[in-house]
């Protein structure tokens, strides 16, 4: 239980950050390809 905790934590920052990245690059790419269209 003690190992699985922090592998769990990792994985939850993790996800957070990949859905911030998301959050900031998809709105971008859209906007670029309404542009570039």
């Amino acid at each position: 239980m003690k190992v699985t905790y922090p592998i769990i934590d990792i994985l939850r920052s993790f996800t957070e950050a990949l859905s911030n990245c998301v959050n900031v690059i998809f709105p971008i790419a859209i906007l670029t390809l309404i542009c570039t269209a």
